[in-house]
């Protein structure tokens, strides 16, 4: 007899979150554990049967729902899926701590910034890109707690991706006025998994 689709999801998450927190325990916050996680969250995320449209759906009248899938109870360390319609964008954000992300399903287009004034300004900044990558089911790519990046959902379709930041999307430092920004807080639901409920927003560790 087959197991229940919630546990073997519960299971499969708890199972990378052990890696990844070995990982982090490790390698510290570098280049070298975006590198070794990407992996990891890449083999969950291509698990996509346990991400199903119908248990991870984009709640009416919104472009994204972020579902929370596990967050440690001292909040170091937390996964997330991001699921987003076409025409869900982001304005340049940071996470303020490493962060990877993992395609489950559909397209995100990622560009990527460095901050190069002096910081002093939370709200302002100079901005430089980077590069950019579109992510797709079996991509990962990692960013250190100083990027920053935009985000947008492609027209092929709803798209799923699993983010690794440990901070909570809203208490990032967010610039509004991009011109390519449309998204507010209206339009984004947060929502916990049942059975692994824990702290929506998770304050930095």
């Amino acid at each position: 007899m087959s197991r229940p689709l919630m546990t073997r999801r519960h299971e499969a998450v708890q199972s990378t979150l052990d890696e990844i927190r070995r990982l982090r325990d490790t390698l510290g916050p570098s280049e070298e554990l975006l590198d070794a996680v990407g992996p990891v969250l890449t083999g969950l995320a291509l698990q996509g049967e346990l991400f199903d449209t119908e248990a991870f759906a984009v709640d009416a009248g919104a472009l994204m729902t972020i579902y929370e899938l596990s967050v440690d109870i001292d909040g170091r360390l937390g996964l997330y899926a991001s699921a987003g319609m076409p025409g869900k964008q982001q304005p340049p954000h940071d996470h303020r701590t490493w962060s990877v992300i993992a395609g489950v399903r559909g397209a995100e287009h990622n560009q990527y910034f460095e901050r190069t004034d002096d910081g002093r300004d939370p709200q302002r900044g100079r901005l430089e890109p980077k590069g950019e990558r579109t992510l797709r089911r079996g991509d990962a790519n990692g960013m250190m707690g100083d990027g920053f990046h935009t985000i947008r959902v492609l027209d092929e379709g709803p798209a799923m991706h699993l983010p690794r930041p440990c901070i909570c999307p809203s208490t990032a430092t967010r610039w509004t006025g991009w011109p390519a920004a449309s998204t507010s807080t209206a339009s984004t639901a947060v929502r916990s998994v049942p059975s692994w409920a824990g702290p929506i927003c998770a304050p930095p560790g």
